[in-house]
């Protein structure tokens, strides 16, 4: 069901001196499956490539890139600080570090509350109303 993260078991496998045997029992079963090739990533220049991991699975590049910038900030900061990414999270890192991201919000007028909150399930909303209508969510 997810050939990149089965590919990635297989790359850590040859790489680790000394899995543990859960691991590694897995890694020599994986071997045996006919796992599919990675994409080629054509197509990707252009943002047609497809997120093949989290919770943008299945969407093209361009589309996360567009709706959630965000999250792409987020995914450059991890891709700079994880030394083995997954081959899916490496390939839409890559695509990200040449294309324009928009900056992050300066915060300007937040003190009042005013601000929007970028992510999760009150994104949109300003942090004064979460504030109040759920302040169990700012604990």
């Amino acid at each position: 069901e997810d050939p990149d993260y089965c590919r990635y078991i297989l790359t850590q496998a040859a790489s680790n001196e000394d899995p543990s045997p859960a691991f590694s029992d897995f890694a020599t079963w994986l071997s045996s499956q006919d796992i599919p090739a990675a994409p080629s990533g054509e197509g990707d220049a252009d943002g047609s490539g497809t997120i093949g991991f989290g919770k943008h699975r299945g969407r093209s590049y361009a589309d996360v890139l567009q709706e959630d910038p965000d999250y792409c900030r987020y995914i450059l900061t991890q891709a700079a600080s994880n030394e083995d990414p997954s081959p899916a999270f490496s390939d839409f890192a890559t695509w990200l570090s040449s294309q324009d991201i928009p900056a992050a919000p300066s915060g300007e007028g937040d003190a009042d509350g005013s601000g929007t909150i970028g992510f999760g399930k009150h994104r949109g909303r300003s942090y004064a109303d979460v504030l109040q209508e759920d302040p169990d969510y700012c604990r």
